[in-house]
């Protein structure tokens, strides 16, 4: 999305109507930008999918904590 973003604004649209055209808010838009605006694609797809495999491994560190099997 932040590709097409990039499309339409190369060829003078503003931000909302860009934003519109998408069917997200700037607040969105901004946030996208921020995070993800200066990686490729390829990266962007690793990232998520290490943001996963973490959330994964801090749930399972939770659950043995919380159930006392933390091993050494």
């Amino acid at each position: 999305m932040l590709r097409r973003a990039d499309v339409e604004l190369g060829k003078g649209r503003k931000v909302p109507e860009v934003c519109r055209m998408l069917g997200i808010v700037q607040q969105t838009y901004c946030r996208w930008r921020q995070k993800y605006g200066g990686i490729a694609p390829e990266m962007v797809r690793e990232l998520k999918a290490l943001e996963k495999e973490n959330d994964q491994l801090q749930k399972l560190v939770a659950d043995q904590a919380q159930f006392g099997h933390v091993q050494p």
